[in-house]
């Protein structure tokens, strides 16, 4: 979590739900400010997983849309991935991450309803949006919401540097992204993979 370039607000928050995490998290703010990365974060330190373990971590499960919409299959898919028992002895020992969730659909979010209401103990779901607007009141009650604010230019500086551009080329992909952590980091590996090639 300290690695990730994030506002101070932003980083509060974050520190405070590390401390007492709740059962489901929605992650909110636009596209390109990082919010699956802050969630693979979090999941990698309550579940107390190294980096690049999350994806071969067998309670993990990933959703995205397929498309523009998340469907009730997938759901089903997810209920089903509930029901597998978890070994270990942390409190939270399976993660789920549904990343552009304002993409279920009403009957996705229906079902997705009932498992918000009885959660497994040993379970913690993120969601991320870019607005909860999409999202039915009745599943946002029952989430805790973080507001993913975008950094200063000074906050990314660590980012920035760590990219070895030159000065120029930072600051172009600075500007492009708007200073959004998430677009800066894709930017600044894309010039990096346009070089190597």
């Amino acid at each position: 979590m300290k690695d990730l370039a994030l506002h101070d607000t932003t980083r509060v928050q974050l520190e405070y739900f590390l401390r007492s995490p709740a059962h489901a998290l929605l992650l909110v703010g636009p596209d390109g400010i990082g919010k699956t990365a802050i969630a693979e974060a979090l999941i990698l330190e309550l579940l107390g997983l190294a980096d690049g373990e999350l994806h071969r971590y067998p309670h993990f499960l990933y959703l995205q849309p397929d498309g523009d919409s998340i469907s009730i299959e997938a759901i089903r898919q997810l209920q089903k991935f509930l029901q597998l028992k978890t070994a270990g002895t942390r409190p939270l020992r399976r993660a789920i991450l549904i990343e552009h969730a304002q993409g279920l659909t009403t009957e996705a979010q229906n079902a997705y309803l009932k498992l918000l209401e009885e959660p497994p103990a040993d379970t913690l779901m993120i969601l991320t949006a870019d607005t909860p607007r999409a999202l039915l009141p009745t599943i946002l009650s029952r989430l805790q919401a973080i507001t993913v604010r975008a950094p200063g230019e000074a906050q990314l500086e660590s980012l920035l540097q760590s990219s070895h551009k030159d000065d120029a080329a930072r600051r172009q992909a600075y500007f492009m992204s708007g200073g959004l952590p998430g677009l800066l980091t894709a930017l600044l590996a894309d010039d990096q993979a346009q070089n190597d090639t």
